[in-house]
């Protein structure tokens, strides 16, 4: 099947009806805008210290942990931290299961992973656990962007990539910044009556 979407955004709760063959209709509705407030964070990397350490991303919404939890410098913790770390302090991870762990797994070592936000103010990290150095690192600022913040606001309909990178001795990310609206209508496809397809964008 293949229709084209109006050219002009229609009225909210406006609906348009399509015939696309014998019998067979579509109705075009503006889509229910469940992220227009949202935000999209991923993290990327590909095995940057080439030792299968990898990076956490801790997003705090009430962003009131940097210079707190979240030092100025230097690493987020040394040795052991308490266990409910992250979960106290911090609404949001990359990945999901991050925990405060110097030999924790729950990295992204390869590859991404990504979290939806509310738009909005945040203090955030992006850490490096070392179990070499029984450090939770927290990543350089060798990149287009600090891989610590105070007071960063995530704009709605965003998508934020933060790469990971070397740069010199260190490291750091590169952030770069996309629309990420959602679709403006859905579709649902009727035939002879009968809906046989909804939610198309």
């Amino acid at each position: 099947l293949k229709w084209e979407a109006p050219s002009a955004k229609k009225a909210e709760g406006s609906r348009e009806v399509k015939r696309i063959g014998d019998g067979l209709f579509v109705t075009i509705e503006p889509a229910n805008d469940v992220r227009a407030n949202e935000a999209k964070v991923v993290l990327a990397a590909d095995n940057v210290w080439g030792d299968n350490t990898g990076y956490q991303f801790l997003l705090d919404a009430d962003h009131n942990t940097f210079g707190s939890v979240i030092p100025a410098t230097g690493p987020l913790f040394t040795g052991t931290a308490s266990s409910d770390l992250y979960s106290a302090n911090f609404e949001y991870l990359i990945p999901a299961n991050a925990d405060p762990v110097v030999t924790t797994q729950n990295i992204i070592v390869t590859g991404q992973g990504e979290v939806v936000i509310p738009g909005g103010v945040y203090d955030y990290c992006i850490t490096n656990p070392e179990p070499a150095s029984g450090k939770m690192w927290i990543a350089g600022d060798g990149g287009n962007q600090p891989a610590r913040y105070d007071d960063f606001t995530f704009e709605a309909g965003k998508k934020y990539t933060f790469t990971m990178r070397r740069a010199g001795m260190g490291d750091g990310t590169d952030m770069e910044v996309e629309d990420d609206s959602p679709a403006s209508y859905t579709y649902t496809v009727y035939r002879d009556g009968t809906k046989i397809k909804e939610g198309l964008t």
